[in-house]
């Protein structure tokens, strides 16, 4: 197609593996402040008005360490560039 925008770059033109890692989860700590807005009144309304969910996050509390090992390994599989990667989300 002449003319079309080539959207996939070299091994070689991206920034190294370490690099993409390294952004990967910067992107999700610039985004904590509008999560704990978010999930902070859910968390007040479960105490106050919804207790028979409060298992759940006993649940989650058990399950972080495992979640966490999870989400190294996928972070560590990435291939994709931080920008590109973006797009995927908005």
């Amino acid at each position: 197609m002449a003319g079309a925008k080539e959207t996939t770059t070299t091994r070689s033109a991206r920034a190294s593996p370490d690099q993409d890692q390294e952004r990967g989860p910067e992107c999700s700590r610039r985004d904590w402040p509008r999560i704990l807005w978010y999930d902070l009144p859910i968390l007040g309304y479960v105490l106050l008005f919804e207790q028979s969910s409060l298992p759940a996050y006993a649940v989650l509390r058990e399950q972080l360490k495992r979640a966490l090992e999870w989400r190294r390994e996928i972070w560590k599989r990435v291939r994709a560039l931080p920008n590109e990667r973006l797009g995927w989300f908005g």
